[in-house]
């Protein structure tokens, strides 16, 4: 039955996969810019770094308030990325 609880709760868990990965991304290519030397500026990097760092950090919290149908996490977790 698609709308019930497994599916919300596998929706949520399939997001949150989602936003790992573009954490991830973010994070690499914030690290590339810097070590290939397209990027000199210090403050952009370092910010492209922070968004991914926060964002990863967000997004297992989330994880695992999806896993464990914890609600107290999932409340946070909705406020963090609205």
């Amino acid at each position: 039955m698609c709308g019930g609880f497994t599916c919300s709760k596998n929706a949520l868990i399939a997001l949150n996969i989602l936003y790992v990965a573009v954490a991830s991304i973010l994070i690499s290519v914030a690290v590339y810019g810097q070590a290939s030397s397209l990027v000199t500026n210090l403050p952009i990097v370092g910010g492209i770094l922070a968004c991914g760092v926060f964002l990863i950090l967000i997004s297992l919290l989330g994880l695992a308030g999806a896993m464990k149908h914890h609600q107290v996490m999932l409340f946070f977790v909705s406020f963090d990325k609205f």
